[in-house]
């Protein structure tokens, strides 16, 4: 029962009622409904905790009424990317996403509790596979992560050098030639 007045009206008690049923209630008190959180509590997944203002305040008719409903027990953590292969030196992100039994899901990336690295960031410095891991509030998760070998750096001899064609003594002169003095040593050849 909602009770109001003039210009003002009585805030109504919101506790263990269902989403829909809060809302109504909240409009037919001729008040807006503000953000709904969820939280962990011992009432069904679903149902109203707590409110703000707490019912039975008096507020101005239009006032925003905030509430919490209970949700389900975490069931596990979703880490994403949950495989993928980087190249040596590479860094990832991973994301948390904290799932409940009911299917509700919230991003704990933050505030997990994250392994073996301190944080979401992974840095593939050693070539080989590991296992990145997430915590928070009993239910965890993990993802692995394969960092492929350095590459080689790769160094070919040219094809030919100007001794190839003209010999030694030609080459100097080939140089004197074609390679302008400003990148010339004083033995002839380019700098």
């Amino acid at each position: 029962m909602v009770k109001v007045a003039a210009d003002s009206v009585i805030v109504p008690d919101l506790y263990s009622l269902s989403r829909a049923a809060a809302i109504y209630d909240i409009e037919q008190a001729k008040l807006t409904v503000g953000w709904i959180r969820t939280e962990s509590r011992d009432l069904a997944p679903g149902l109203v905790t707590r409110q703000d203002p707490v019912a039975g305040t008096k507020v101005a008719i239009g006032d925003t009424v905030h509430f919490w409903l209970s949700r389900a027990e975490p069931k596990f953590i979703y880490v994403d990317p949950p495989r993928i292969t980087i190249e040596h030196g590479d860094t990832i992100t991973f994301t948390a996403i904290l799932v409940y039994d009911d299917g509700a899901e919230d991003t704990v990336t933050r505030i997990a509790t994250w392994g073996p690295e301190r944080g979401n960031r992974f840095i593939g410095r050693k070539a080989g596979k590991y296992i990145i891991s997430a915590e928070y509030e009993g239910a965890s998760g993990s993802a692995t992560v394969t960092v492929n070998e350095p590459e080689e750096p790769s160094w070919e001899p040219p094809i030919s050098s100007a001794d190839d064609f003209l010999g030694e003594p030609d080459a100097r002169l080939w140089v004197d030639t074609n390679c302008p003095a400003w990148r010339c040593t004083k033995d002839g050849t380019c700098a």
